[in-house]
C-alpha cells in the first residue's frame, strides 16, 4: 500500500514515496544514518519488521519496496513464515550497482519472501526488479508507480491514470500530487485514507549532483507532522559522475 514517483531535470533527481500502512502497526524511526563497507546510506526504519521500505546511499542509489499483493498468495505455506521483505531492502542498501543489486537478489532463497516490487532508482538507471513467488524479473520502471492490499488492480490503475492527467512537472506539483485526494479522500487517493490503513509518512528525496536531501514527513501528507531532514553527501567519485551527467543530459 504505497506510491512512488520520480521526477528528472538537467539538474537534480526528486523522488516521493508515499508509505500506506495498517494503524495497528507501529510508528516507523525517520531515518538516521548508517555507515557500513565503505557505503553510507539513510534510511527509516519499520520497527515491526526491522527493515525499511526505503534507502539511498552516497552513490546516489534509492531502493523503494512495494508489496505485490496480486501473487501474495502463491508460496504461503504457513509452515515456513516468510522474512521481512524490508530486511533484503536493508541488506540491498549497500550495494553500489544495479548489478550488484541483482546479483545480491539472485543469491537469496527468495521463496523465503513475500512477493514484492523493488524499485531501483538513480539518475543514470531506473528498473523495476520484481519477484512474484516464483519467478524474479527485471522491467523498464515508469515514472509512478502504486500498490494496494484492496481492490489492487482498480486501485492501481486509478492512481495511474491521476498521474497521468496531473502530470507533475515541478517538485511542487510533485509534492502536491502526494499529498491529494482524488477522486476523493479514500482508498483510491495517493494520500491515502481507510478505516482500517491511512499514509503515515511521505519521504522526499532530493538529489543534486553534490548530495542527497531526504526530508521525512512522519504523518499524512495532507495533516501538519513533525518532519525531519537529513543531507548526505555523495561520495567524490559519484559527485564527479553525477556533475557531467546534471550538466549535460535531460531526462523526464
Amino acid at each position: 500500500m504505497c506510491s512512488v514517483s520520480w521526477l528528472q531535470n538537467n539538474q537534480s533527481l526528486s523522488i516521493c514515496f508515499n508509505r500506506d500502512e495498517q494503524i495497528s502497526r507501529s510508528k516507523a524511526h525517520p531515518p538516521q544514518p548508517i555507515f557500513k563497507n565503505g557505503v553510507t546510506i539513510l534510511s527509516p526504519t519499520d520497527p515491526d519488521g526491522g527493515g525499511t521500505w526505503l534507502s539511498v546511499n552516497d552513490y546516489a542509489i534509492t531502493l523503494c519496496l512495494l508489496n505485490l499483493y496480486e501473487f501474495q498468495t502463491i508460496n504461503n505455506d504457513p509452515a515456513k513464515p516468510k522474512i521481512s521483505r524490508g530486511i533484503l531492502v536493508h541488506n540491498l542498501a549497500f550495494c553500489t550497482s544495479l548489478e550488484n543489486v541483482i546479483t545480491v537478489i539472485q543469491q537469496q532463497d527468495l521463496a523465503q519472501f513475500q512477493p514484492f516490487r523493488l524499485l531501483f532508482i538513480s539518475p543514470t538507471e531506473k528498473q523495476e526488479l520484481r519477484w512474484d513467488g516464483r519467478n524474479f524479473e527485471q522491467y523498464a520502471l515508469p515514472s509512478f508507480c502504486s500498490s494496494s492490499s484492496v481492490e489492487t488492480q482498480s486501485v492501481i490503475q486509478q492512481r495511474i491514470e491521476q498521474f497521468a492527467e496531473y502530470h507533475p512537472q515541478d517538485v511542487k506539483a510533485q509534492l502536491n500530487l502526494h499529498q491529494s485526494h482524488y477522486p476523493q479522500k479514500g482508498a483510491y487517493s495517493i494520500c491515502m485514507h481507510r478505516d482500517d490503513a491511512t499514509t503515515v509518512s511521505l519521504s522526499h528525496l532530493f538529489i543534486n549532483q553534490n548530495q542527497v536531501i531526504f526530508n521525512y514527513h512522519n504523518g499524512s501528507p495532507c495533516e501538519n507532522h513533525s518532519s525531519t531532514t537529513n543531507t548526505l553527501m555523495l561520495n567524490p567519485h559519484t559527485q564527479k559522475h553525477m556533475a557531467s551527467l546534471f550538466n549535460n543530459s535531460f531526462h523526464s
